[in-house]
């Protein structure tokens, strides 16, 4: 019994290992791409979902120096589990979406179904719907997607169907190594 059950940790284990790296690899090259400072790189750390900016008006009374404090929340992203994508392969290379979308899920985003769509990209486009703009670009960054790619969803949208997505990644070339 023993030596059946070493035998098949044997089998599992380097499908486990091979997964364990992959995310170690994309979460690395995530990091290196974006570092540790905040998105204005003044090596400042990014402000926290907790944190407020605060604006003065000058010359306003009731204050020390004249002024009002408005404080606003910093806005909150959602987390990749409660972020749907759908990936539409523009490209010729098979399989790219479908690649595309377990890496994605292995990031912790629900993906939909990939797709095919048209016109073929050379770069990849990241559509989002009303609210989701944070979430694209954070979506953006981790595939290593330009910023100037994060684009609000055009009407009419360009596939068939969005399967409950809120961001649509249109997969170009520039990404699916086509």
């Amino acid at each position: 019994m023993e030596q059946m059950e070493a035998e098949r940790s044997r089998r599992t284990s380097p499908a486990r290992g091979i997964a364990l790296i992959a995310t170690a690899v994309v979460i690395g090259l995530f990091v290196l791409r974006n570092g540790f400072e905040s998105p204005g790189g003044n090596g400042t750390a990014a402000p926290t979902v907790d944190e407020t900016t605060e604006t003065t008006a000058a010359g306003t009374p009731g204050t020390e120096g004249g002024g009002t404090t408005d404080t606003t929340a910093a806005p909150e992203v959602r987390p990749p589990a409660e972020v749907t994508v759908l990936v539409a392969n523009t490209t010729t290379v098979g399989g790219a979406a479908g690649g595309l979308s377990e890496n994605l899920t292995g990031l912790g985003y629900v993906s939909a179904p990939p797709t095919d769509a048209d016109p073929a990209l050379q770069q990849t486009q990241v559509l989002f719907v009303d609210g989701f703009q944070a979430e694209a670009a954070a979506l953006a960054a981790a595939i290593q997607a330009p910023p100037e790619s994060v684009q609000p969803m055009p009407d009419p949208i360009p596939v068939a169907d969005l399967a409950g997505s809120q961001v649509l990644v249109m997969l170009g070339s520039d990404l699916a190594g086509g």
